[in-house]
């Protein structure tokens, strides 16, 4: 995975799951669109390649819950958010990791932090310390 780049780089290694339970919600074309938007997201912004992409998809699908939440947010405009948010609810989660403008503007959401990845590492370390 060495086309890993940016400040959230840190959170590459397949290990790192056994730190973290990832959420995925498993709604049909709603779990095709997540794994193509970590995709996505993967190669164009990280440069990260197939192989390693698919590698990743993989670690994640092999690791994550499925959630399927009982219940419809209307927090946000975007839909999808909007199901991250629920997927969290649900799944009783403590963080929610996005770059995600809409989500990271609540910044909080029923008790569930929503930041960046390299502002979660950098809380992680003060508690290390």
């Amino acid at each position: 995975m060495e086309g890993f780049q940016g400040p959230d780089r840190a959170v590459h290694d397949p290990g790192d799951l056994r730190v973290f339970q990832p959420l995925i919600v498993p709604l049909g074309p709603l779990v095709v669109s997540l794994r193509t938007e970590l995709a996505s997201i993967l190669k164009g912004k990280f440069w990260w390649d197939d192989e390693d992409v698919r590698e990743a998809l993989m670690i994640v699908g092999r690791h994550a819950d499925l959630v399927k939440p009982g219940m419809r947010l209307r927090v946000l405009q975007d839909d999808a958010d909007n199901r991250v948010l629920e997927c969290a609810v649900e799944g009783r989660a403590e963080w929610i990791l996005s770059g995600d403008h809409h989500l990271l503007g609540l910044k909080e959401f029923r008790g569930i932090q929503i930041v960046r990845v390299a502002e979660f590492l950098s809380k992680l370390g003060e508690h290390d310390t």
